[in-house]
């Protein structure tokens, strides 16, 4: 007979044909997709996937029953990273920032950048979006800024950094009024407001990095360095001081640190080369749990919290072009 999942115990107690499903850090797989995924963004109603070789963002309606029900859009040029505002979402390209509206099923261009390449994560402020851009210049020299658009206007503005850049980041976060980017500089803060940097806030890391978060619990800025293997937890109340962390997999070997989220002092961070996500106490700068996913997990999203609480995290694994979550308190 059916009964509530009970959680550690390795039987199917719900009869669904998942076992421990529901239970907090047990991933399970929720969809093949079509081509190689992304970026994820997640509604109430929606979760949607960017597939980055096919020039698509699949929706997939959470709120059906299992397998969920897929709908594809076709856009003009490859997608890169995708967030959601009041359920309808948005999309940017190389070139265009996209909206998908599944109310009415419908997409189109929203805004289009000339000359400035948008490939990357994208951050929200309220009806604001925060997306970062690069333009490579002669002598292998990178101009890179911060845009700013308000999707109720449909108004942006941009600003470029002042210094000669090789290397850019690809996340984008925000720490009150200031957007963070990495580049091979180190951190940037630019205030998105005043639309400037803070000069005297650039903090030089130990390598380049790729990835980072805010964390307002603790007031750690953890970022993340694929190639270095290591995370860099910046403390924001203690004069940004730099502390690190070997990312490992259950094994203890080295691994890819790619994209990570941060929820109330927690942090989890793909291994990139690797089917695992690692979970972080940003307190004790230590991983406490590992979470098998698919092949290469890539993008990750936190969904809504239900009546009970808890929060689904999607994640999408490019290796075998598929979909993932676990559930988190």
């Amino acid at each position: 007979m059916a009964t509530d999942e009970i959680c550690g115990d390795h039987l199917d107690n719900d009869c669904d044909g998942r076992v421990d499903n529901g239970c907090p850090y047990v991933g399970w797989r929720v969809a093949g997709l079509s081509s190689y995924p992304h970026a994820v963004a997640v509604s109430n109603q929606f979760v949607a996937v960017s597939l980055k070789d096919s020039s698509k963002v699949v929706l997939l309606d959470i709120t059906k029953k299992s397998p969920f029900p897929q709908k594809e859009y076709t856009l003009t040029e490859q997608p890169f990273g995708i967030v959601s505002i009041k359920g309808v979402f948005y999309v940017i390209g190389r070139s265009h920032l996209f909206k998908i509206d599944p109310n009415n099923g419908l997409s189109n261009t929203f805004l289009t950048f000339q000359n400035l390449s948008q490939e990357g994560e994208l951050s929200v402020v309220g009806d604001r979006i925060l997306s970062h851009f690069w333009q490579k210049k002669a002598q292998n020299k990178t101009t890179a800024g911060l845009c700013r658009i308000d999707t109720t206007t449909s108004q942006k503005i941009c600003f470029t950094l002042q210094d000669d850049l090789k290397q850019i980041g690809s996340g984008i976060t925000v720490m009150g009024v200031f957007g963070l980017l990495l580049s091979d500089k180190g951190l940037h803060f630019i205030d998105f407001l005043q639309m400037k940097e803070e000069p005297q806030k650039q903090l030089k890391l130990p390598s380049v990095s790729d990835y980072l978060s805010y964390d307002k619990k603790t007031h750690k800025i953890v970022i993340s360095a694929l190639k270095a293997h290591h995370l860099y937890f910046v403390d924001m109340s203690a004069s940004q001081k730099i502390s690190s962390q070997l990312l490992v997999d259950t094994k203890g070997q080295e691994r890819e640190a790619g994209h990570l989220l941060v929820r109330d002092g927690i942090v989890y961070v793909s291994q990139r080369d690797n089917d695992q996500v690692s979970v972080i106490d940003l307190q004790q700068e230590k991983i406490t749990h590992q979470i098998q996913v698919g092949l290469s997990p890539h993008g990750m999203a936190f969904g809504t919290p239900d009546s009970k609480g808890i929060i689904n995290v999607w994640v999408t694994c490019a290796g075998d072009n598929s979909l993932w979550r676990f559930s988190i308190k």
